[in-house]
């Protein structure tokens, strides 16, 4: 089963490649900036999870969002288009991980609007799959 790091460095990694984004970095890692004025950002963070069911091995359901943050002025891309594209970089996939189902936009919301910058949040879940303990009862 893979840890939450290795689930949001996969996350990261694929919205890097849609070359929609400057700056993509996890929250619980790099201290985000108080404006993003110079280049479109994204920031990654691990929400929550919870325990979904346990007949056969325990199933968690995550919870990772990314933050979308355009500066209008200065976003030379459409910013439809790069939450679009950036729901598309993990809507459906796996990643390369194993124990985990296909990642589901849960939801795009617009969650701030100020100077010129907008920002989106997209909440995406995805179950993974514990290994069976050792004499696992309940």
């Amino acid at each position: 089963m893979p840890t939450i790091r290795e689930i949001e460095d996969k996350i990261i990694i694929a919205i890097q490649g849609t070359g929609d984004f400057g700056l993509v970095a996890s929250l619980a890692l790099v201290a985000k900036p108080i404006k993003t004025t110079e280049i479109s950002s994204a920031f990654v963070y691990f929400e929550k999870d919870i325990l979904q069911g346990e007949k056969t091995r325990p199933v968690y359901k995550n919870y990772f969002v990314v933050v979308a943050e355009y500066y209008l002025g200065k976003s030379e891309i459409d910013t439809y288009f790069a939450i679009d594209s950036l729901r598309d970089s993990l809507q459906g996939k796996t990643l390369g991980l194993t124990d985990i189902t296909p990642f589901i936009c849960d939801s795009r919301t617009i969650t701030g609007f100020e100077e010129g910058i907008i920002q989106y949040s997209l909440v995406f879940t995805t179950n993974t799959y514990l290994p069976i303990p050792t004499g696992w009862r309940r």
